[in-house]
Formats: C-alpha cells, sequence, structure tokens
C-alpha cells in the first residue's frame, strides 16, 4: 500500500525524498485510487491509514515536520443496507385487505402466493 503511493509520487512528480510528502499528494492519490485505480471505499481506509501511520514513522525520525495524512479525511463507507422489517400480524392484514378490495386476481393471486399461512398449506402442515 505504501509502496504503491510511493511509486505513484515518483512517477507523478519525480518525486523521491521522502520528507517533501505534502497534504496535497495524499489527497490526489486518495482521488486517483477512486476515480482511477477504482478501489473500494474500504480499501481507500485501510490505504489511508497505512499512509498515516508511515507518515507518523517519518514525522519520529524527523523526517517529517508533521503528518500530512492526518488532514486527510477518510472517506465515508455508506452503511450496507439491513434486511426489510418483517410486516406485522396487523399491517399484513392491511395489505391483504387493501388488495382484495382492488379485487385484481393478478395481485391477490401474488399475495396469496407469499402470504399463505403455513398450517393453510396442505403440503406444508403435519
Amino acid at each position: 500500500m505504501v509502496g504503491d503511493f510511493l511509486e505513484w509520487l515518483e512517477e507523478r512528480y519525480d518525486e523521491t525524498d521522502l520528507g517533501a510528502i505534502t497534504v496535497l499528494d495524499v489527497r490526489e492519490y486518495q482521488t486517483y485510487c477512486i476515480h482511477i485505480k477504482k478501489y473500494a471505499p474500504t480499501g481507500i481506509q485501510q490505504w489511508l491509514s497505512a499512509i498515516r501511520a508511515y507518515c507518523e514513522f517519518l514525522v519520529a525520525q524527523g523526517r517529517l515536520a508533521k503528518n500530512p495524512a492526518d488532514e486527510v479525511q477518510p472517506i465515508r463507507v455508506a452503511k450496507q443496507d439491513t434486511a426489510p422489517e418483517v410486516l406485522s400480524t396487523q399491517e399484513l392484514q392491511k395489505l391483504r385487505r387493501e388488495v382484495y378490495k382492488g379485487e385484481n386476481k393478478r395481485d391477490i393471486a401474488i399475495l396469496n402466493t407469499y402470504f399463505i399461512p403455513v398450517s393453510a398449506h396442505p403440503s406444508l402442515s403435519t
């Protein structure tokens, strides 16, 4: 991860001095990873964490005055969708009532296919 960043820095700016890493370099590489490399947000988070730790090491060694990665905001990772909530018995009854009021045979058949009680289905009851 860090090696990829350093290679990119050398290729793009012909920069090999580790003490010359700037906030702009880190931000540009982050943008490059998002738009060109098409890395997933979690991969970019890991990369940024690795760069932050590496730059912290360079600060401790006296090669950087401050950590440029500290000023780069991590990408927000969207929460994954959770499974939908199950309808309560009352909500299911309201849904069934509305479908039956519409008198559309197709809708009624679909509803009955998905929401028929197990006890009412002869092949499923014991």
